[in-house]
């Protein structure tokens, strides 16, 4: 099995930290999903005609916004494992540099 040209793996980790970029991005667009949901309920003397509607709403606007809140953890969790896999790639090249340089 061939070794892929150092410039596809240069290319590879760029690709991962751009894709890391996008992912925290989408991260704190699902925030800010999430703090606007938690200001979406609507209080009982807000609608009093809406009532037996109201609890539902509420219960949706809750989970919409918890729901938000785990998809911004899980996305920063992505690209935290994208930089850490190309850090990785990086410090092995590193490494291997190194060890060349030397002989």
């Amino acid at each position: 099995m061939t070794e892929p040209a150092p410039n596809v793996i240069e290319v590879a980790k760029g690709d991962m930290y751009r894709e890391a970029d996008l992912w925290d991005a989408q991260s704190r667009h699902l925030a800010d999903c999430a703090f606007q949901a938690d200001h979406l309920a609507v209080e009982a003397y807000d609608v009093i005609v809406f009532n037996e509607f109201l609890a539902e709403y509420n219960e949706v606007t809750r989970v919409f916004a918890r729901l938000c809140r785990q998809g911004g953890t899980v996305t920063r969790g992505i690209a935290q494992t994208l930089r850490i896999v190309a850090d990785t790639y990086e410090a092995a090249d590193d490494h291997i540099r190194t060890h060349y340089d030397r002989l």
